[in-house]
């Protein structure tokens, strides 16, 4: 009898331990994700100045459709070297700067904009990208987050109606604004094969 005390005892103490643990990294989780959204948002009023209001930041959700103004990359570089453009696409939560460090696919995925330590990382071109050539397909990379953050927005595109009112993605890389027609979609392993 004293021993099943004592091992229920035991056992309760575990599962508050597990518990507690996984309240904060629950905590800890969220509160990452929304100083992410935060710092996104920050870095994006660099890169989207209003010229026709005395520097005045433009509102990023807002005044999104207004955004034939001009992209500050110089302004992004100055920030951050690895800074190479900025993707978005119109309707999701895909509004993000761009990152290229040649031959590295692994910074990026666990870090910020400012190069400190993140779980949602910020989104990277393919370290063996060519920039110079004009033929190379552009893989950009970044995390599905739970929290509809960074790259999951993609997933609507399963849905063929989705589609077909948002096929194009805005790029803007150097100083320069592209616009892609999507063409295709399909879901790939991230696991090496």
């Amino acid at each position: 009898m004293k021993r099943h005390r004592s091992l229920r005892k035991i056992l309760i103490v575990v599962c508050c331990i597990i518990f507690c643990s996984s309240g904060w990294q629950l905590l800890q989780y969220h509160y990452e994700t929304k100083t992410s959204k935060e710092e996104f948002e920050s870095v994006g009023a660099i890169a989207f100045k209003d010229e026709n209001n005395n520097g005045g930041i433009i509102k990023r959700k807002e005044e999104k459709d207004q955004r034939e103004k001009e992209f500050k990359y110089q302004e992004l570089k100055e920030k951050n070297e690895d800074s190479s453009g900025w993707i978005t696409i119109e309707d999701t939560n895909i509004d993000y700067p761009v990152m290229y460090r040649k031959g590295d696919n692994e910074f990026y995925l666990n870090h910020n904009f400012q190069k400190e330590h993140s779980i949602t990382g910020t989104p990277f071109i393919d370290g063996a990208w060519n920039s110079k050539s004009r033929k190379d397909n552009l893989i950009i990379y970044a995390h599905h987050m739970k929290d509809g953050s960074m790259f999951a927005d993609l997933m609507k595109y399963e849905d063929s109606k989705y589609y077909e009112k948002h096929k194009q993605i805005t790029f803007y890389i150097k100083n320069k604004k592209c616009t892609y027609e999507i063409f295709a979609v399909c879901r790939v392993s991230a696991e090496n094969e």
